[in-house]
Formats: structure tokens, C-alpha cells, sequence
């Protein structure tokens, strides 16, 4: 899950990752069917049951919500800011 987020090979500040952990891995079709712009100017990439949002204004302020995810791919999910995510994974490599 870390290595797969393309924000971070992009160089996109730490502060901007999230991860979200679908409960369902969603068709590709939903994913390609997703209007993006009306999450700007949020941004997000999907690999399998990851979604990888980028959120310039921080969660807060956010457009790209849980509730918004888990209406546009069908499912639920759990989101995370990238700090957590990388801390979680050493500690699962200790």
C-alpha cells in the first residue's frame, strides 16, 4: 500500500497524503467513470482497494470526504493521514 501511492514518487508533500482502505475493491469501470472535478482541488488515484487522496487543504476542508468516497465507489472505507500509514508500516516491520 505505501509504495503503490503515486503522490509521493511525485513529490507531493507529506502533509497532502491520505490513505483510504476501501472495504471492496471497486470495478475499474466505477473508477473510470468518476467525474474528478467535483473533488477539485482534491485529487486521487485508485490501485485495487486503495485510494490515494491528495488533499492540498487538509482533511477539514476537504471535498473528497469518506462519505463521498464510500458513495462513489459503492463500498465503505477507513482514511488515513500518510504519516499514520508509513508508522503502521514499521511497526509492522519491527
Amino acid at each position: 500500500m505505501v509504495e503503490d501511492n503515486p503522490f509521493v514518487a511525485a513529490g507531493v508533500a507529506t502533509e497532502a497524503l491520505h490513505v483510504a482502505c476501501l472495504a471492496a475493491e471497486p470495478s475499474r469501470s466505477v473508477g473510470a467513470r468518476l467525474d474528478r472535478r467535483a473533488f477539485l482541488p482534491d485529487e486521487f488515484a485508485l490501485a485495487g482497494a486503495d485510494v490515494y487522496p491528495k488533499l492540498p487543504k487538509g482533511v477539514a476542508k476537504a471535498n473528497l470526504t469518506n462519505a463521498r468516497l464510500d458513495k462513489a465507489f459503492g463500498t465503505v472505507s477507513t482514511m488515513r493521514n500518510w504519516r499514520t500509514a508509513l508508522r503502521l508500516l514499521e511497526r509492522l516491520e519491527s
